[in-house]
């Protein structure tokens, strides 16, 4: 199966905080190893957080994200920004 399965998944929202989530696709897949930093949360307003990935121990890519919420009327726009470094292919 190419379903992920899940190595080690942890979540801690705070700033500070950060998050795992290592899996591989299949039972022989790569490795994938997914780290995360929240660097600034204001609560119905906006989330950052950095992360770094790795495929089977190589550095694959730094990012950084950023999710803002605006109410709009009828709801909440929700704006979703990512910049990010892809190292050496890696990923392809």
């Amino acid at each position: 199966s190419d379903d992920f399965v899940d190595v080690e998944r942890t979540e801690d929202f705070r700033v500070g905080g950060g998050a795992i989530n290592d899996g591989r696709r299949g039972a022989d897949g790569p490795l994938s190893q997914f780290r995360s930093t929240y660097t600034d949360i204001v609560e119905h307003q906006r989330i950052v957080y950095t992360y770094d990935m790795w495929l089977d121990g190589v550095h694959a890519s730094t990012s950084i994200t950023t999710i803002v919420l605006e109410p709009i009327e009828g709801g909440t726009r929700l704006t979703f920004t990512e910049q990010g470094v892809h190292l050496d292919g890696v990923h392809g």
